[in-house]
């Protein structure tokens, strides 16, 4: 998030996830990429973004950087209905993503799920 020409920081454990209608599902997962391989990692990733957002199922698809710790990375997928995350493990490009990256996560993945309360679709 930038404001203005300076960075604001934000813990992003801490931001309420927006979402589009109260069907719709996020999944915010936290990873981290080995330290000799975060541009690599980044590349796959935002590669598997482009190619998610296009999907059907899947309203809205962010890949964040940590600021402070560039092997640090979030995503928030956010899906137009139950059924959509399991359809979307299903693509080839994730299935890709998946096996690209297993060797480069530092740790195992973390996820939330998220259900919406704010804004109504119209709002976005």
């Amino acid at each position: 998030l930038h404001v203005g020409h300076r960075r604001a920081a934000i813990d992003i454990r801490a931001v309420p996830l927006l979402l589009l209608n109260d069907t719709e599902h996020a999944h915010r997962r936290r990873m981290a990429a080995h330290a000799r391989r975060p541009r690599r990692f980044r590349e796959a990733t935002v590669e598997n973004a482009r190619q998610s957002i296009a999907e059907h199922g899947i309203a809205r698809f962010d890949v964040l950087e940590q600021t402070s710790d560039p092997t640090r990375f979030v995503l928030t997928e956010v899906y137009k209905t139950p059924a959509a995350p399991a359809a979307h493990k299903a693509t080839a490009h994730y299935q890709l993503w998946r096996d690209t990256v297993a060797e480069m996560m530092a740790e195992p993945r973390a996820s939330l799920q998220f259900t919406n309360v704010f804004p109504e679709e119209p709002g976005w």
